[in-house]
């Protein structure tokens, strides 16, 4: 196998080692923003754990608090209106369902 030669112009060899030159820094910045980027997820996630054992941290306070705390009137009607809005809630999906059929059979 033998060897060939191309020859270039002047005007076309500046413009091939302006290319590759362009190409080597668009690279170099990329892996530069690659690693910078690297960094700022590995101290998101050292911030995610760190928040989530202050979060369990909080949570273990919170139920030795309501521990030592008696019981108040306001908590005992707040748990009642929970169960209430509860029941709410699965009436007028009960309702929407069966509104919903309604309207399918009258479309049929």
């Amino acid at each position: 196998m033998s060897s060939e030669y191309v020859r270039f112009l002047a005007d076309e060899s500046q413009a091939i080692q302006k290319d590759a030159l362009t190409a080597e820094l668009e690279t170099l910045t990329s892996l530069k923003h690659l690693h910078e980027y690297k960094k700022f997820r590995h101290e998101g996630f050292k911030l995610k754990i760190s928040l989530k054992s202050r979060l369990d941290e909080l949570g273990e306070n919170l139920q030795v608090l309501d521990k030592v705390l008696p019981i108040s009137e306001a908590k005992i009607k707040h748990e009642e209106k929970e169960i209430v809005m509860h029941k709410e809630e699965k009436s007028t999906i009960e309702e929407e369902l069966a509104e919903i059929q309604r309207k399918l059979a009258a479309l049929r």
